[in-house]
């Protein structure tokens, strides 16, 4: 048996059922406004993908889901209710190095209607292997488990001949030459190994051939034999409305589940922190949350939207500001009390990904940087400077939506405590401020997600 390496955290979480008032599977009620008391565990680790000799990826699949299966035993030790295993953590990236064989690390996934149970499927593992495995692992350690595969859809007779489960031909897209259309999907088993949600990944990072999920969000939402309704998303969902968002503002569900393969961008960093920013915001407007998360570097050209801040360390109580082109302005109040070299950033406008994913974000944030370059800025890699403290400070700007977030980190990438810094809102005024120094910062500021517009 292989050593587990990875990080395994179980919390402890405390769910308020403000909103989210539903029946369970079980048929378990809780009372409106009642506690509950759960365990979740979050998965981080390296999948194995080493190529086996006979060219496909089975291999791989069995490999991973058997550490999984590991891993579900591991957290029901610690009294963990619930894992969440990341993104790609079954088939690994691999599987986009391939081609012929794509279909070799695909999974044959129920439809959660049916309630089927693939641990107890007697028939030649294919590619439902994975699909057993984790689906025993839920039944033998009674725990929920949340894992990402990917899922082959069949849309030809021929492929769906050999479909284990019972199943209309997928129509969402135009048939491909292999008679299957692919997902990136969550799936989730019950204590009894019985799949109760299919989540098909809505918004892609590339990932080719993999098609994205036309369901409605509601297949995106489970509910627990311990009575709380969690909604699901896959790690670019975090950037767009459906599904979670959406589940949380329309539907008061507070509880939700990410697995991820994230990204990052220079200068901001943003990535380290987007997925505390969407648990701060959902929390101020939910007045509760819980979210389980379990990079690649795109750079931009910001200089035009640049002000270089006093470094001249005199204690003076400065004020700098700076204006996207679109008439988007930052304002920030600080005194100079460093040496090191900090600039303030505005930036209103679309972000392209891969030459093809857009999101439209604005941010007013201050960035340390290594010169007054800013193609410098947040560049922790080519070295860190002496210790230092920045502020207290107030950094402000109107914004044009309503879903802004503070960011704040520090040059080792931990997040400032919440207690020391505030925000507020007033309008599209937002406004974020300390009252004392902070040591060694990266970024600090606010960051604003425009749906509206991509």
């Amino acid at each position: 048996m292989k050593l587990l390496v990875g990080f395994l955290v179980p919390l402890v979480m405390l769910s308020r059922l403000f909103h989210n008032r539903h029946k369970t599977q079980s048929e378990v009620w809780v009372a409106e406004g009642s506690p509950v008391v759960y365990v979740a565990a979050v998965l981080e680790y390296e999948p194995n993908n080493e190529w086996n000799e006979a060219g496909d990826g089975v291999t791989i699949i069995r490999e991973n889901s058997r550490i999984l299966a590991e891993y579900a035993a591991l957290a029901r030790a610690e009294g963990a209710d619930l894992l969440v295993a990341p993104e790609y953590g079954v088939p690994s990236l691999m599987i986009f190095q391939l081609d012929d064989e794509f279909f070799t690390m695909a999974q044959f996934v129920p439809n959660p209607d049916l309630k089927a149970v693939p641990c107890d499927l007697d028939i030649d593992p294919g590619n439902i292997e994975a699909m057993r495995t984790l689906s025993c692992a839920a039944l033998e350690n009674e725990i929920y488990l949340v894992a990402d595969l990917i899922e082959a859809s069949p849309c030809r007779n021929d492929t769906a001949e050999s479909y284990p489960f019972k199943t209309s031909l997928d129509t969402a897209y135009e048939c491909p030459d292999t008679g299957y259309i692919y997902y990136n999907t969550q799936v989730v088993y019950d204590r009894h190994g019985t799949v109760i949600a299919r989540y098909r990944k809505k918004n892609l990072f590339g990932e080719y051939p993999v098609l994205p999920g036309t369901e409605s969000d509601d297949t995106a939402i489970f509910t627990t034999d311990f009575g709380v309704t969690f909604t699901l998303q896959i790690c670019f969902d975090i950037g767009h409305y459906h599904p979670a968002l959406n589940n949380v503002v329309t539907r008061g569900i507070t509880d939700v589940i990410t697995s991820s393969a994230w990204v990052d961008m220079l200068p901001f960093l943003i990535g380290n922190i987007y997925f505390i920013l969407f648990t701060a915001w959902v929390a101020l407007k939910m007045g509760w949350v819980n979210i389980f998360v379990s990079g690649f570097l795109f750079e931009k050209d910001l200089s035009s939207y640049q002000v270089v801040l006093d470094n001249s360390e005199s204690g003076k109580t400065q004020q700098a500001d700076v204006c996207h082109n679109d008439g988007f302005c930052c304002t920030l109040t600080y005194p100079a009390t460093s040496s090191l070299n900090y600039s303030l950033v505005a930036y209103s406008g679309i972000i392209n990904s891969l030459e093809q994913y857009n999101l439209y974000i604005q941010t007013c944030t201050v960035l340390w940087c290594l010169t007054n370059d800013i193609n410098t800025c947040s560049h922790i890699n080519k070295g860190l400077p002496h210790n230092d403290q920045f502020g207290p400070f107030t950094v402000s700007a109107n914004f044009s939506t309503d879903y802004v977030y503070p960011m704040f980190l520090t040059r080792n990438l931990t997040l400032v405590d919440n207690e020391e810094y505030t925000t507020s809102a007033e309008g599209p005024a937002h406004t974020m401020s300390t009252q004392e120094p902070t040591l060694n910062i990266l970024t600090a500021g606010l960051v604003g997600r425009w749906y509206d517009h991509a």
